[in-house]
């Protein structure tokens, strides 16, 4: 079985409100394999890191209960 890969990506979310905010940290705090979630106020930014997080599910997620979304970096200590 492989090791877990070690993520750190910013995701630039579409927030128009504290409750899009809110609801945008939740759905990615409970995303399977979500270590921690910080967020920049003001900017919509949420800087996520995680082991083995399927990326696409949760942006498909975000972009249906939240708004646009964006990944604006991505890091991994993939070696492959």
């Amino acid at each position: 079985m492989a090791p877990p890969i070690k993520q750190t990506f910013v995701l630039e979310v579409s927030v128009r409100s504290e409750k899009d905010r809110t609801k945008a940290m939740e759905i990615v705090g409970g995303t399977k394999g979500v270590v921690s979630v910080q967020c920049e106020k003001g900017q919509g930014k949420l800087t996520v890191e995680g082991e083995d997080v399927d990326l696409g599910v949760l942006i498909q997620t975000l972009e249906k209960k939240v708004g646009s979304t964006l990944t604006t970096a991505f890091t991994s200590n993939f070696k492959g």
